[in-house]
């Protein structure tokens, strides 16, 4: 897409009037850019575009501003700068702790060596108190290649002969 200066945060709604011009010539830029994070072993920013991709799903009105909102999220999810988002982190119902109805907490961030193996992101998400206040927060959520590990791991310490943990 339109390069600025190098350490310039990444602007979405000026990437979204480029990519008005000619959406088909920025949704194949961006794929090619993905295509050149794969390529040049970047798994940590291609898992957290994956993960961007999956949490836009159908929430915007056509897949150029699809792309561009997930990759606002996924520049975030890499402790890169983005300034002038153009599609809001999700909404997450809150008790007066900040805890959601299945008591998932939004206050702690994904381990930095989980995040450098690409094995875990943190999402920013927006707190819906009782008293209808919004709150930023974080969600940590897992790459299908972690859960796939934990899940061996618990499969592993289930005693054959019991069925219990070893």
């Amino acid at each position: 897409m339109t390069q600025t200066k190098k350490d310039d945060p990444l602007d979405v709604t000026f990437l979204q009037k480029v990519a008005s011009y000619n959406p088909t010539a920025a949704q194949m830029q961006i794929e090619e850019a993905v295509a050149a994070w794969e390529a040049a072993g970047a798994y940590v920013v291609v898992g957290a575009w994956k993960e961007a991709l999956q949490h836009y799903e159908g929430a915007m009105p056509d897949k150029v501003s699809h792309y561009l909102a997930a990759l606002q999220l996924t520049f975030e999810m890499c402790g890169i700068p983005v300034v002038n988002h153009i599609a809001v982190p999700e909404i997450r119902e809150v008790n007066d702790q900040g805890v959601g109805p299945l008591g998932d907490e939004y206050d702690s961030e994904a381990a930095p060596d989980l995040i450098a193996q690409g094995l875990a992101f943190n999402v920013p998400v927006l707190l819906r108190y009782p008293d209808r206040r919004l709150v930023p927060g974080n969600e940590v959520r897992f790459a299908d290649e972690a859960v796939e590990m934990l899940e061996a791991d618990l499969r592993a310490s289930i005693s054959p002969t019991t069925g219990r943990l070893q």
